[in-house]
């Protein structure tokens, strides 16, 4: 009984160990990058206003908007929030801050997004903006410091 018991014991371990490893190997072998998402929103009047929510026919960006990240099947990775960067202000690859009258930049960071996909759809609110659609060639391509940008704009 106390040898059964045992032997029990140790095919429970042995299989919990073997699930653990097969899992840590899954899992290191699916790579992770970072996304910033930006979006400038080139409309004096909500820039004037400032910023936290678009005016007329931008009544539908602002503080807090929603952003989708999907892959090319569709299938949603992440949903966040956009924030208020910076009201007439957008950050230079050098990090500095550069003045621009009349923009809203808004933005998210997508962090730890599965690199196994061909293409990444971004969509911003609710989607009547529609999708925008970036390939991970191009994201990579336009990647100067490793992780990936993707910028978009509206208005004037």
């Amino acid at each position: 009984m106390i040898i059964e018991s045992l032997t029990k014991k140790i095919s429970l371990l042995v299989v919990t160990s073997l699930l653990l490893v097969v899992s840590t190997l899954t899992s290191c072998g699916q790579s992770k990058q970072v996304l910033m998402v930006r979006l400038f929103l080139y409309d004096v009047n909500s820039f004037d206003s400032g910023c936290y929510q678009g005016n007329g026919g931008y009544s539908d960006i602002g503080d807090g908007m929603s952003v989708t990240l999907k892959n090319s099947k569709g299938e949603i990775i992440e949903i966040g929030s956009m924030k208020l960067n910076a009201q007439g202000k957008i950050v230079t690859p050098d990090l500095k801050f550069e003045k621009l009258d009349g923009v809203c930049n808004y933005n998210y960071l997508f962090e730890g997004i599965p690199t196994n996909t061909e293409s990444y759809v971004v969509v911003i609110g609710g989607g009547n903006r529609g999708e925008v659609v970036y390939s991970k060639a191009q994201l990579e391509a336009a990647s100067t410091t490793g992780e990936w940008e993707a910028e978009m704009s509206l208005g004037d």
